[in-house]
């Protein structure tokens, strides 16, 4: 009788899920699992009625399958019902819908989905829709699931695995990027965690087989730039060929704002190596990011990025090198300062890249036909906001007369 009942109400979910929540299907459905918590059968359907009704993501449905235990019952799914793909997939599929929620992600968490998942990912490997549900869930709970969990989970090394297996899949290389980003974010241990499993070649390689996805170079850079914030990574990367495929990357997809901005970024961190810094320079980072910020010239948050990286690729400390400059460097630097007059962050980080590069006094030769609109841009950065650009504009301005 309940077989059939929950048969009745699965055909019914594809004709009006409005109505099967109206009537207080979730809690029949619910009850009937707990009811039968061996029966396959019926495992096996309310799971999928589960997934169905939280793909909906109504945030009362989904609210209503949390406080009535459905995902207690989904995660017990998971783990007594490990041979059974049908189970496997549609308990995946609907904690990647509940997991949008935060209270939803503890529950799961705390219950111990977050292995589970990771277990079918590494048993069903070769089954791409159920690799997508379980990666989408992993990609919410990654986002504040405690990090021990994470990392003790085995987490990064099947989504290394994944992304090695699976290239012929943009959406879901795109998604287990994020679980690296989200993870790679959290601390020291965790970016070497990852570097340590093979993450940074699985993230060139993603950047060069999918050269052409915005969606998939913006979280690869993404994650590139966490990275790149452990010192140890950063010759890993250079060595993975990262730069010139980030460089690349810039050039080959120059009208997408986020793309560029994240680039920026992460060059900007990379460059603290010099090995690094003269690799970009001599890769054509330098013109990359001016075209980006040519490109981009409306973008606040892009030209804060443009203006940290050239400030950082402008001077070699190691090698107590200054880049030689071009008018391109500087008549970019200028025109955001111009566009944003009331942006600290972007004026703070004008003024030290104008500051750096007029370490040079062939540079300073360089802008010196400019120097009054130069001198004008770096006093109104120091009068409106002197406690971050008031020492950098007088030195700018210093330089410019010598």
């Amino acid at each position: 009788l309940m077989d059939r009942l929950l048969d009745a109400i699965l055909t019914l979910c594809f004709l009006s899920v409005d109505l099967l929540i109206q009537f207080g299907v979730i809690v029949v459905v619910i009850d009937c699992m707990v009811e039968h918590e061996g029966n396959v059968m019926i495992q096996e359907k309310g799971c999928a009625i589960l997934a169905l009704l939280a793909s909906t993501e109504n945030l009362q449905v989904n609210l209503s399958i949390a406080e009535t235990d459905g995902i207690d019952m989904l995660v017990s799914a998971l783990a007594g019902f490990t041979e059974n793909l049908a189970i496997q997939m549609d308990a995946c599929r609907a904690l990647s819908h509940l997991s949008i929620d935060h209270e939803s992600r503890l529950m799961i968490s705390t219950q111990g989905g977050l292995i589970l998942l990771v277990n079918a990912m590494n048993k069903y490997h070769s089954d791409l829709g159920l690799l997508e549900a379980a990666a989408s869930a992993l990609l919410n709970l990654s986002s504040d699931a405690e990090e021990h969990v994470l990392l003790g989970s085995g987490v990064v090394e099947t989504i290394i695995n994944t992304m090695k297996m699976h290239v012929e899949s943009p959406r879901l290389s795109e998604t287990c990027l994020g679980v690296l980003q989200n993870i790679s974010m959290r601390s020291k241990d965790a970016k070497r965690s990852i570097s340590k499993a093979g993450g940074i070649g699985a993230v060139t390689f993603s950047i060069k087989e999918f050269m052409g996805s915005p969606s998939v170079l913006e979280r690869s850079f993404t994650t590139l730039w966490s990275l790149a914030v452990l010192e140890d990574n950063q010759p890993l990367i250079a060595s993975e060929n990262g730069i010139s495929l980030v460089i690349n990357g810039m050039m080959a997809l120059i009208s997408y704002e986020k793309v560029q901005k994240q680039a920026c970024g992460c060059l900007c961190t990379l460059s603290s190596n010099s090995h690094n810094k003269t690799l970009i320079r001599d890769l054509g980072g330098v013109d990359a990011i001016v075209y980006a910020m040519w490109s981009h010239y409306s973008s606040e948050a892009l030209l804060i990025e443009a203006c940290r990286a050239l400030s950082s690729l402008a001077v070699n400390v190691q090698t107590n090198e200054v880049m030689i400059a071009s008018e391109g460097e500087i008549n970019a630097i200028l025109s955001g300062m111009r566009r944003f007059p009331s942006s600290e962050r972007l004026q703070e980080h004008a003024c030290v890249a104008l500051r750096n590069f007029l370490l040079s006094p062939d540079n300073a030769a360089v802008v010196r036909p400019q120097a009054s609109e130069l001198e004008e841009l770096v006093n109104a950065a120091s009068s409106r906001f002197p406690q971050k650009c008031a020492d950098r504009a007088r030195q700018v301005v210093t330089s410019l007369h010598q």
